[in-house]
């Protein structure tokens, strides 16, 4: 994708930004307005896997500001094994009939792929959910993130020693599931089976309710895309102090400082590329 950085701050609306690839320079980012008022600096080369990303910022009566990362190489998602169970059950609290029955359901995951065993590797984990609803003809499509549930997640930890004190106070290693985020450190070079859960609740028409049903959809098919992010060693740190802040108790808890790789400033220049997407249909009713 092209470069693109963007800010909200006044003080680099008229800044110089130079892009170098593997320490050549490239290009100079153009500046752009949108239409919230917000500074973007958009280029035109598309980065290469294994390219070294540099950016040097500079401006009239302020120090340089630089950052530097690389693209990593993506990995294959091999294959994945789904299972699922649900229960249905109804949403009526006070025993009139209900308009409809609520359906939870739990699929058990088993996502393959190969770890390159040659570097150290740092990984995210996507799964998007799309829903399409019929009604009449009509179609209603919806996208948006599917949270994952995940016990090999807390097991290949951020910091061990850790993680080993919250299991031994019944904690676990929680702050890693905020952005679904793992490293090699457990399975370098081999083939790893990564085991999750995708929870849900939806609404069943309830054939007993007589009354008038406006909000019914006669089917409901949801497609799963389900995709791992090859993430530079800095990314990672950044998400990882992210979910640490986010799962601190401001009380009894040292202060988390947050991963910075900007020489002269703050913030974080990040990449990560995209493994092969799989999907899946999963036909609700």
């Amino acid at each position: 994708f092209p470069v693109t950085i963007s800010t909200q701050h006044e003080f680099v609306k008229d800044a110089d930004v130079s892009v170098y690839v593997n320490n050549s320079f490239v290009e100079k980012l153009k500046i752009k307005i949108n239409s919230w008022n917000e500074v973007e600096y958009i280029g035109e080369y598309f980065p290469q896997l294994n390219d070294k990303i540099k950016l040097v910022v500079k401006r009239t009566g302020k120090a340089d500001v630089y950052a530097e990362t690389q693209i990593e190489s993506p990995i294959e998602i091999i294959k994945i094994d789904t299972v699922s169970t649900d229960i249905i059950y109804t949403g009526s609290l006070d025993g009139s009939v209900p308009m409809h029955l609520h359906k939870a359901f739990i699929m058990n995951c088993n996502l393959q792929f190969k770890d390159d065993g040659n570097k150290k590797n740092y990984y995210r984990i996507i799964v998007e959910r799309r829903e399409i609803l019929q009604r009449d003809k009509w179609e209603f499509v919806n996208n948006y993130p599917q949270a994952i549930e995940s016990k090999d997640l807390n097991t290949i930890v951020i910091n061990p020693l850790e993680s080993t004190i919250k299991e031994i106070w019944g904690g676990g290693n929680s702050e890693v599931l905020t952005y679904n985020i793992f490293k090699d450190d457990l399975f370098n070079s081999n083939v790893y089976n990564l085991r999750f859960s995708l929870r849900a609740v939806i609404l069943l028409k309830n054939p007993d309710y007589l009354g008038e049903d406006i909000d019914y959809f006669e089917s409901k098919k949801v497609v799963y895309r389900i995709y791992i992010q090859s993430i530079t060693k800095d990314f990672y740190e950044y998400m990882a102090s992210l979910s640490a802040l986010a799962n601190t108790n401001p009380f009894f808890s040292e202060a988390v400082q947050i991963k910075s790789n900007i020489n002269g400033g703050i913030g974080i220049l990040g990449a990560y590329t995209n493994s092969n997407i799989v999907e899946f249909e999963f036909v609700e009713y």
